[in-house]
């Protein structure tokens, strides 16, 4: 099937199985499974669709298996109430990978998401969901974004920054300090990252990342047992959102600016965390009040721990190994320091 509006479309009367199908320049979607559909798309192949690769929508409850997706703007838009199973896919060469909105609550486990230039994944409205055993290699702007009041599961996914000359030089000078990075955009409703606000692409033409995880508004959830290497922020925790970051290891791979970063008015609880190769571990800003536990830093360029800002941050069982200093605190920062091995300035 090629050059259609629509390549494939189910609905309440319809739930087949779809096996080993190929759609190709689609205009407005390569499939679009909505209504109550529980259909199963497997194995199928959907190439530079215009808009949307595969969208569920509705209450509809598909299983999509085993899909290549390549070149859309949006590889999968999961809708509405819709409860899509998606594993084991590719998706690659697109802008956004999966956006998630409206109250929808996906299984995301297994798959691969390559080059999305602007995020791979986005979870906005509230939505929610398990995301598990993902890799995304060469992510863009943003890794996973999770914004509005949305709380997903993020647990054992491996996300790698597409890693420039340009990230090596922001990390080297980054000065950040508001928990608001410029380099990770913000969200629009439907579900994905808003491509308006950067592309990714630097003047010289490479590729750049901001932040591996990011939680905005009064987005909540979990993370745990997450893998983050080479982004300039781990994972930024700004606004009012309130995750609970849990075992996770974020390594800057000498390119990295900041691990763990809270800023504006962000809380929750980060526990049990390994930040490696950074210029710091964990920055707290603003009136950020996060409780760090039992986190450990390790070779941190300038500092383990800064807080600054009016943050009135608690840490408790922390450790610092190697690297420069401690825990610094500046400006009208009153942390509760409890039992870190660290030094303090």
């Amino acid at each position: 099937m090629s050059d259609q509006q629509v390549g494939i479309e189910t609905n309440d009367q319809t739930s087949p199985t779809i096996e080993l199908s190929v759609v190709e320049n689609a205009m407005n979607a390569g499939v679009i499974l909505g209504g109550q559909t529980t259909a199963v798309f497997r194995r199928n192949s959907i190439t530079t669709p215009v808009a949307i690769g595969i969208q569920t929508s509705g209450e509809s409850a598909p299983l999509i298996e085993g899909n290549l997706v390549a070149g859309a703007d949006t590889s999968i838009l999961v809708t509405e109430f819709s409860t899509p199973k998606i594993i084991d896919n590719t998706l690659t060469d697109q802008a956004f990978g999966i956006g998630v909105s409206g109250q929808a609550m996906p299984l995301v486990e297994g798959n691969e998401i390559k080059n999305a230039t602007a995020g791979a994944l986005s979870f906005e409205g509230e939505s929610g969901g398990i995301v598990r055993n993902n890799t995304v290699t060469d992510a863009g702007v943003v890794g996973i974004r999770v914004g509005g009041t949305a709380s997903p599961t993020l647990e054992a996914n491996k996300l790698f920054a597409a890693v420039s000359k340009s990230d090596v030089q922001a990390a080297d000078e980054a000065s950040l300090d508001d928990g608001e990075s410029d380099d990770a955009a913000d969200g629009t409703d439907d579900g994905t990252l808003d491509g308006t606000a950067d592309d990714g692409a630097t003047d010289d033409g490479d590729t750049s990342s901001g932040a591996g995880l990011l939680y905005a508004e009064q987005a909540r959830g979990t993370a745990i047992n997450n893998m983050l290497f080479g982004f300039v922020i781990g994972i930024q925790v700004g606004d009012q959102a309130e995750p609970n970051v849990t075992s996770n290891e974020v390594d800057g791979a000498g390119v990295g600016g900041v691990g763990i970063l809270y800023g504006g008015e962000a809380a929750g609880i980060a526990d049990g965390n390994l930040s490696i190769n950074q210029q710091l571990g964990f920055q707290i800003s603003g009136t950020a009040a996060p409780e760090l536990t039992n986190n450990t830093v390790e070779d941190a360029g300038a500092a383990a721990f800064l807080v600054q800002g009016q943050s009135v941050a608690e840490l408790s069982g922390n450790s610092c190994l190697g690297g420069g200093v401690g825990i610094v605190v500046l400006e009208e920062a009153e942390p509760v320091l409890t039992n870190n091995t660290c030094t303090i300035h």
